[in-house]
């Protein structure tokens, strides 16, 4: 029981780095993410984390709980893999576009943690819930495999996605209070690395022990 509460632990904390590292960006910039924006911010987390949890339940019915549990691994070994193979590659110039018309780096974490201004175009100092949305898609993103290989490692699908909903308020909130109170302008990397870092332990644990 302990191993797998400590490890549901673990794995919300390490999928929410990013959460902190944006509320220091907007803290630092005194642009200000309301309750109702944070909220669906975490609802958005946690729903991602939900279903795809519920994929890596359907999977574990056709699949032994051994090889379970090492798909598991490999695939949260996989993401933080990924998070720091795109915290480091990336790059692009404000002026690329996507099919809609916006920036490409909009729905990039460690652009958004450069410049948190680009969510807010009328330059009012506070995001509403139409200009969370990107931010909120952007977060969410990286639970999906995650959660997945979580479930497939066994751990219990309630409690971690009370947690991760938990975990995106407190940690835009605290990185918020944190920016704003000190101004602590961090690399715009040091989110993704954390994470990426933190993910890349866990599956490992997973796959060892």
């Amino acid at each position: 029981m302990w191993p797998n509460f400590l490890a549901s632990i673990w794995l919300d904390i390490s999928t929410n780095v990013d959460n902190f590292g944006v509320g220091i960006a907007y803290g630092v910039k005194r642009i200000r993410i309301g309750s109702a924006s944070n909220l669906l911010i975490a609802c958005c987390n946690a729903s991602g984390t939900f279903l795809s949890m519920k994929a890596g339940e359907a999977i574990a019915t056709v699949v032994s709980p051994e090889v379970c549990n090492i798909l598991g691994g490999c695939a949260i070994v996989v993401v933080g893999l990924w998070a720091l193979l795109n915290t480091f590659a990336f790059g692009g110039s404000d002026s690329e576009k996507n099919a809609a018309g916006q920036p490409r780096e909009l729905l990039q974490l460690e652009y958004v943690s450069q410049h948190p201004e680009i969510l807010d175009p009328d330059r009012t100092g506070h995001i509403n819930l139409k200009e969370a949305l990107p931010l909120a898609f952007a977060l969410t993103i990286s639970n999906l495999a995650t959660g997945m290989g979580a479930r497939l490692t066994g751990l219990q699908i309630e409690f971690v996605v009370l947690l991760m909903f938990l975990f995106s308020v407190v940690g835009i909130s605290f990185g918020y209070g944190v920016g704003r109170l000190f101004s602590l302008a961090l690399p715009a990397r040091w989110p993704g690395v954390l994470s990426g870092i933190l993910l890349m332990a866990l599956g490992f644990y997973d796959l060892l022990f």
